[in-house]
């Protein structure tokens, strides 16, 4: 696998419920534009081949908690329709999915798996805020069709922009989600404190592990401390926010995990 390609891996779901949404609901609009976006992205000047379709394969946090996602609602017509062909528009290239995972534990696990790779993770999930590496993974949250030429204009996430947006780094994420909690999954975080104060908690502690340690360099008033004291369910919430990287999926065609209908020779 040549170290200077970049690989693109896709959240199919994420993806999918995005290009509906944008397509106002139409199932053909969102598959027509993303048909189109796989063909953009086909070329030697992005990614070639070199992309991945990452799949749901149900959750183990559903075992974890029994209301983990359970404020999404129901399925809006059509999104099957649409899953559906973006399935079929993956055989040409990588498919990985794994019973109990999701797919940005997929996506989690294959760019710590390929250390040396560099890595574009498309999806609006903030989960994957947690994969980032400066110069090395960066998230490409969505591609928006250009008015005046055939391309796209990307809204980029990285690293150093987690950092401007939220005050805290991608390796801090997960102990940032553990306080703050994730509304779309149902996660509720510890009560009562919010972005704002998990922010600075990081900023003066660099770590949840080290604020229990010694609570007090926080810089929190006792109102916020006495809540975080008072949080039992961290341990809970922690797991359930943090991205499995041990799934068992690769870009190896030789292993179980990936399908590449091209052949191990185009596997490098």
């Amino acid at each position: 696998m040549d170290k200077s390609q970049r690989i693109l891996l896709i959240d199919v779901s994420n993806v999918a419920y995005c290009e509906f949404h944008g397509a106002r609901e139409d199932p053909k609009k969102a598959i027509t534009q993303f048909r189109r976006k796989i063909e953009f992205f086909r070329s030697p000047a992005w990614f070639g081949d070199w992309i991945c379709f990452c799949f749901d394969f149900g959750s183990f946090r559903h075992e974890l908690i029994e209301t983990y996602k359970t404020g999404r609602g129901e399925k809006p017509a059509g999104i099957d329709d649409v899953l559906s062909e973006m399935e079929s528009l993956s055989y040409p290239l990588f498919q990985v999915k794994a019973k109990g995972f999701e797919a940005d534990d997929c996506m989690a696990t294959i760019a710590n798996k390929y250390p040396d790779q560099r890595f574009v993770l498309w999806s609006s999930d903030k989960d994957l805020h947690q994969c980032l590496e400066r110069g090395r993974v960066t998230m490409m949250r969505s591609a928006k069709r250009k008015t005046d030429n055939p391309g796209y204009d990307i809204d980029w996430r990285t690293y150093d922009d987690v950092f401007t947006k939220y005050g805290v780094s991608g390796a801090q994420w997960i102990d940032y989600q553990t306080i703050v909690g994730d509304n779309v999954d149902s996660i509720p975080g510890c009560k009562g404190v919010g972005e704002v104060k998990a922010a600075e908690l990081l900023q003066n502690c660099g770590d949840l592990k080290t604020f229990y340690q010694n609570p007090y360099k926080s810089g929190l008033t006792k109102g916020f401390l006495d809540k975080l004291l008072n949080f039992p369910e961290r341990h809970l919430q922690r797991e359930l926010v943090t991205l499995r990287t041990d799934v068992p999926v690769s870009l190896d065609c030789q292993w179980c995990g990936a399908v590449h209908p091209g052949g191990p020779e185009n596997c490098g």
